[in-house]
């Protein structure tokens, strides 16, 4: 190195030489983060197939409240008509009210 030439160009090799290592380095990273995300999407993937397969639909849950409010539905008319009923019956005379 007897001239600034050979400096500039020991320089410019060191330069480049960094930066393609930040670079080697920064791929190595982009790649093992991509790895992880896609292990984690599978996971996640795999689990949401678990939890839509366990779950009910809604009209699913709908025909199972429909089955047991239904009698409890129909009682409640029930009742209602015997009140409607018994409010018509005359007042005896003797009844205090």
């Amino acid at each position: 190195m007897d001239n600034w030439t050979g400096w500039v160009t020991a320089l410019l090799g060191f330069l480049l030489s960094v930066v393609g290592f930040n670079m080697r380095a920064d791929k190595k990273r982009q790649e093992e983060h991509a790895k992880e995300c896609n292990k984690r999407d599978a996971e996640f993937a795999q689990r949401l197939a678990r939890v839509e397969s366990t779950l009910v639909t809604d009209k699913h849950v709908r025909e199972i409240l429909k089955e047991y409010l239904d009698p409890i539905l129909k009682m409640q008319v029930d009742i209602n008509e015997i009140k409607v009923q018994l409010a018509r019956i005359p007042k005896r005379k003797d009844d205090e009210s």
